[in-house]
């Protein structure tokens, strides 16, 4: 089924057959990545600054607030302010 799928791709669409859309995800990637990592400086510096950083937890925590908000700006569900971000 595999070598079939190969098959097919490369009589299609050649060979550059196999990279359509991978401009599209390496995109996606980059932006959720930015995002990530941005929200998770500031997440974990805002804590630092209310002596609630540098415990293991608070940095998972901080982690988690800034995967889950990447992931929302970024996917098509849209991110809306009014929802809770990471209660708990």
């Amino acid at each position: 089924m595999l070598v079939a799928t190969v098959r097919g791709v490369v009589a299609e669409r050649g060979i550059l057959g196999f990279y359509q859309g991978l401009s599209a995800s390496l995109l996606r990637q980059g932006t959720y990545s930015t995002i990530r990592f941005a929200t998770y400086d500031y997440i974990k510096e805002q804590m630092e600054r209310s002596n609630a950083g540098g415990t293991h937890h608070s940095i998972v925590r901080a982690s988690e607030r800034a995967r889950y908000l990447a992931w929302r700006l970024v996917t098509d569900r849209g991110f809306r302010p009014s929802e809770s971000i990471g209660a708990g």
